[in-house]
């Protein structure tokens, strides 16, 4: 028995966005009636009859005559012109006036080799031979011109009914459309037009700010006039008009003002191969606020992809190019946008920001929901969101989602099982203030594959995706094999009421870490823990125990002055340029600090890290490493000019432990500096004066090894002394 199989998730998708609402059609021609030819059907005859007359021969205007008993002696010209005044068609020598009767239209008849006005009151204008009309809206400079072989000009129902080689051009200030047909009716009060058998050729403004032009064709072609509406029976529409790589045909199009688009019945094709029939399709000018996008993945196959905004602007959304089929469809935005709807609009005083969505844009923060589906990764629902508070001091962001792969989940990886729901988190929470930072990073992955597969979306809108034509982001590029959790921060404790005996303390570093790695699939879905540590803490303090000292008096030696070799010597007297002068050379300047002090300070660092080790959720091994290290310092000077003593102590005790092995050391370092400036002597010592380690390993007796330090290499590391004399060496003329 034949299976029917179920309609795929991304088919769901696609129509789910294709049946939304299009009341944009009856929007867009509300309280307008369709321009036809029976609303100027008696200046459709008085055009056909103008042609028929003017391209008849002798013979023919002569059995015209006859029939209508008008007499058919004359010549050629004679009896054309005896039937135009028996059709009431009166040659007028000057250019008549046509009258706007609602005053909201400028109409100006540019060129016509022969005029004829017809009717009682003149109501129709016959324009022959390379006719020429320009309409102007008032207080705008945006003119329609339209050119023909010939025209009639209704002024009762202000209609202009064009035949032969009708060409249209209409420039707006961002807009400009062009057309080429055999027949065009046009009703200049409404704004609306009707070609048969013709083409269009329109230029938009894309939302790069770039005019982009593309081109369509119908069997009739329908202009309405506000909101603007072009309409296409049998339509035809693509971006080439000579080589149609992308191409959309449809038993009926809309284009509306802002780029809306509308099709029934369309067939979407890359070159001369269909590639895409949709029984309708609305996709508008202005950009939906769940930014659809769709094509065609070589892993991921046909995909579905939208992301709702539902507060500030999502920054992973992108353009399409510039040369996409759609991009042309977008209208140029401002910088402030609204959402009106379905979709968005710009700000105004009617539709102004909310106060979210002024926080949001100013704290560059966003919250948006993400729906795609996948023909080989299923449905995945999701969210994305990043959140600035004070001034970005507190940030939390998070990416996740929950996906359904379907009944080809199993056959997604051979290293790692695919569970039926698939989930992805990463989430992230900041705190950044002058006293105290914190990071918070908590990742959590049903499978190594599940950010590679659902996290690089593609945003951007293009309807040529659908033949391959897009590049998908590829931030994840490979499975996540492990993933940590980390805390991590670090303090400034205010000491200022201790100060000096404490003048700063700090927690450099406290951290903890859990590290997941991911089982194969012999050992079933996920991750397991392998690596806790908790924690990781560096801490450190500084201050002054104490601390004598007189008051200072500075002196010194004033600066020397340039003075010239000999000053008896009087060279300008012959013409000769006065000697460089060389000064006299000056001493040292000494600074003297009449004063002795002393003084005694400490600085100590603490480090604590333990690591647990673990399989099967159990621990298998521990490691701990502390260090407490420290410096002692004591500063004397007597007349600092005469000696200055500097000694410092540096303990430290490492403990460094595990289940098998532990070790222990301690140390104590010296280091001895004096100068005596006036003698230009100083003196250094750095010696280690005890160190011994300590080891246990497992099943085995504990071992010593150093002690006390002797004098010898292996205890100095710094033995010197040394004499530094500056003096100075000059040459006088």
């Amino acid at each position: 028995m034949k299976k029917h199989r179920p309609i795929h998730a991304v088919h769901r998708a696609i129509i789910l966005m294709l049946i939304l609402p299009v009341v944009l059609l009856s929007a867009a021609t509300d309280g307008q009636e369709p321009v036809g030819l029976d609303d100027g059907s008696a200046a459709v005859r008085y055009v056909l009859l103008s042609a028929e007359l003017d391209s008849a021969n002798l013979l023919e205007l002569q059995s015209r005559a006859r029939f209508l008993g008008v007499s058919d002696v004359g010549t050629l010209e004679e009896l054309r012109d005896r039937l135009y005044a028996y059709y009431d068609l009166v040659p007028s020598v000057e250019v008549p006036l046509v009258q706007d009767r609602n005053g909201v239209q400028t109409v100006e008849i540019v060129s016509a080799d022969r005029i004829y006005l017809q009717g009682s009151g003149a109501r129709y204008i016959l324009l022959d031979g390379n006719t020429a009309l320009s309409f102007t809206p008032e207080g705008t400079q945006d003119t329609t011109d339209i050119a023909a072989q010939r025209m009639v000009i209704d002024l009762e129902t202000e209609l202009v009914t064009a035949l032969g080689s009708v060409s249209f051009q209409s420039i707006g200030t961002t807009d400009t459309d062009r057309l080429e047909g055999e027949i065009v009716t046009i009703r200049w009060k409404e704004g609306s037009l009707l070609l048969s058998e013709g083409g269009t050729g329109m230029t938009r403004e894309n939302s790069e700010g770039d005019a982009v032009e593309f081109y369509a064709t119908g069997s009739e072609v329908y202009f309405s006039g506000e909101p603007r509406t072009i309409a296409f029976s049998d339509g035809f529409i693509t971006t080439n008009r000579e080589q149609a790589y992308f191409s959309i045909a449809a038993s009926s199009m809309y284009v509306v003002d802002g780029g809306d688009l509308f099709v029934t019945n369309a067939r979407m094709s890359l070159g001369r191969v269909p590639m895409l029939w949709v029984p309708f399709l609305y996709y508008p000018g202005k950009t939906f606020v769940f930014n659809p996008s769709f094509g065609f993945d070589s892993e991921r196959g046909f995909f579905f992809s939208s992301s709702t905004e539902l507060y500030g602007r999502y920054p992973k959304i992108e353009r399409a190019e510039e040369s996409s089929f759609t991009a042309l469809l977008t209208g140029s935005s401002g910088d402030s946008q609204v959402r009106d709807g379905w979709v968005y609009s710009d700000a105004t005083t009617e539709r102004a920001l909310s106060d979210r969505e002024k926080w949001a844009l100013e704290s560059s923060s966003y919250l948006s929901l993400l729906v795609d589906a996948y023909q080989q990764r299923g449905v995945f629902l999701g969210f994305d969101t990043t959140n600035n508070f004070s001034g970005k001091q507190y940030v939390l962001s998070a990416f996740g989602g929950i996906a359904f792969p379907g009944d080809l989940g199993s056959t997604l990886s051979s290293v790692y099982e695919i569970p039926p729901v698939r989930y992805a988190f990463d989430g992230k929470f900041l705190i950044d203030t002058q006293a105290v930072d914190v990071s918070l990073t908590v990742p959590m992955y049903s499978d190594p594959r599940a950010m590679r597969d659902y996290a690089n979306r593609l945003t951007s809108f293009s309807l040529g995706a659908f033949g391959g034509d897009v590049t998908i982001p590829t931030t994840y590029r490979s499975d996540i094999a492990t993933y940590d959790w980390v805390l991590t921060s670090t303090a400034t404790i205010p000491v200022k009421i201790l100060q000096p005996y404490i003048e700063s303390l700090r927690i450099e570093r406290l951290s903890s870490k859990i590290t997941w790695k991911a089982q194969t699939s012999a050992d079933g879905p996920g991750y397991t823990v392998t690596h806790l540590t908790l924690p990781d803490f560096i801490a450190s303090a500084t201050g002054t125990l104490f601390k004598f000292t007189q008051e200072a008096r500075t002196r010194q030696n004033p600066e020397p002055v340039s003075e010239p070799l000999d000053p008896a010597i009087q060279l300008e007297e012959y013409g000769i340029e006065q000697p460089y002068t060389i000064p006299i050379p000056a001493a040292r300047t000494i600074q003297r600090i009449d004063a002795s002090s002393i003084g005694l300070g400490y600085t100590v660092r603490q480090t604590f890290t333990e690591i647990q080790q673990l399989a099967d959720s159990v621990t298998t091994d521990t490691s701990r490493y502390a260090r407490t290290a420290g410096t002692i310092t004591l500063q004397a000077a007597l007349a600092p000019s005469i000696v200055r003593f500097t000694q410092k102590i540096d303990p430290m005790l490492t403990i460094n432990e595990s289940d098998t092995l532990a070790t222990r050391q301690v140390s104590f370092t010296s280091t001895t500096d004096a100068s005596f400036p006036l003698l230009g002597i100083s003196y250094g010592l750095t010696t280690r004066l005890y160190n011994q380690t300590t080891t246990k390993k497992e099943f085995q007796p504990e071992t010593e090894i150093g002690g006390w330090g002797d004098w010898s290499a292996d205890s100095v590391s710094r033995h010197q002394l040394a004499w530094q004399q500056s003096y100075y060496k000059g040459r006088y003329v």
